[in-house]
C-alpha cells in the first residue's frame, strides 16, 4: 500500500512542511500572548491535501501500538495528518498561540477498512467555546479513498486563559477499579520519541526531559494517542466498522507503568495502584 502525508505549502516532504511550521509555532506562541475577545468567531480554517506512506511505515506502526488484526489500526490515518493539524493552528486567524493546546478528547470513527488507493485527508477548525477556565477547540478531520469518506476524526482540544481565575471545585473520581488480572505495561523513557518518529508529532512536551521542563512539565510525557491506539489493539477490536472515542484525563510521564483494565464500555488505562484514571475509551460501531 502507499499513501504520504502532503503539507498544503509546496514542499518536498511532510517532515520538512512540519519542521517550518514548527519553527513558526514557536514564534507564534512568543507573539499571541492574550486571547482575543472574538476568539469564539473563529471557526472555518481548512488544511487538506494527499497523504503517501510506505507499507514499512505502516508495518512499524502497527508493530509499535500492538496492532495484531486484519488491516491497519484505526487510528493509523491520525498518525499521518500531524503536519496538517499543526499547519491549521499556525494560521493567522487562529486565536491562540500554537503551544500550550491540551488534547482532551479524540473520537475516531471508521466506516470502511482503509484500503489502497488516493488517500487525502481534510482538517477543519469547527468552533472555538468559551468554557470555565479557558477555550474548547473542535478540530474535524476527514480522509476519503479515492473520493469516498472511509474515516473521521474529531478533536477536542483545551486552551487554559492565562488570566487569574477562581480555583475549580474538586471533580467527582469514580472509585478505582480492581486491577485483578490488569495487562502491566512499561513504558520506557524513549517511547516518546518512538512514537514521535512514526507520526511526526514532534511536540517539546514528548521528547525529552529538558524540552518538557521548557513547557511546564517535569518529565516528558506519552502520547494520548499511542495509548489509545495500544489500547485498541490489546482488546483486539475490528478495525471496522468501528467509533471509538478516548478521554485523556492525566498525563502519563516517563517512564511509567499503566495498568490496562477492560470495562464494559470499552477500556481504561490507571495509574499502577489504580487510583488515577490516564485514559478511559469507549468502542462502539459508528451511527448509520
Amino acid at each position: 500500500m502507499r499513501v504520504v502525508c502532503e503539507a498544503p505549502r509546496p514542499v518536498s516532504s511532510p517532515r520538512l512542511s512540519l519542521l517550518l511550521d514548527a519553527g513558526s509555532a514557536l514564534i507564534n506562541t512568543a507573539r499571541k500572548r492574550r486571547t482575543p475577545d472574538d476568539a469564539t468567531a473563529v471557526s472555518g480554517i481548512v488544511r487538506e491535501g494527499p497523504l503517501r506512506c510506505g507499507r514499512e511505515q505502516a508495518a512499524r506502526f502497527a508493530a509499535f501500538v500492538g496492532w495484531t488484526g486484519d488491516g491497519l489500526p484505526p487510528t493509523w490515518p491520525y498518525a499521518l495528518l500531524t503536519h496538517l493539524h499543526f499547519s491549521l493552528v499556525n494560521d493567522a486567524r487562529f486565536p491562540f498561540p500554537p503551544l500550550g493546546l491540551i488534547h482532551k478528547r479524540e473520537t475516531i470513527e471508521v466506516f470502511t477498512p482503509l484500503a489502497p488507493g488516493a488517500w487525502r485527508m481534510r482538517c477543519e477548525l469547527r468552533s472555538i467555546t468559551e468554557v470555565e477556565r479557558g477555550h474548547e477547540l473542535s478540530i474535524t478531520s476527514e480522509l476519503s479513498v479515492d473520493g469516498a469518506l472511509v474515516w473521521r476524526s474529531t478533536t477536542l482540544a483545551f486552551r487554559r486563559s492565562p488570566s487569574p481565575v477562581a480555583a475549580a471545585p474538586p471533580k467527582t473520581r469514580p472509585p478505582p477499579p480492581s486491577l485483578e488480572g490488569a495487562e502491566r505495561w512499561a513504558l520506557p523513557d524513549g517511547y516518546g520519541r518512538r512514537y514521535a518518529a512514526l507520526s511526526n508529532n514532534v511536540d517539546p512536551i514528548h521528547m525529552s526531559r529538558w524540552s518538557a521542563r521548557l513547557m511546564g512539565h517535569r518529565r516528558a510525557l506519552m502520547h494520548g494517542m499511542w495509548l489509545g491506539a495500544r489500547g485498541l489493539s490489546a482488546m483486539g477490536v475490528a478495525s471496522a466498522p468501528l467509533r471509538v472515542e478516548l478521554r485523556f484525563l492525566s498525563p502519563v510521564y516517563l517512564p511509567a507503568e499503566v495498568a490496562f483494565v477492560k470495562t464494559a464500555e470499552g477500556f481504561g488505562l490507571y495509574s499502577p495502584d489504580g487510583e488515577k484514571a490516564h485514559l478511559l475509551a469507549s468502542v462502539g460501531r459508528p451511527a448509520p
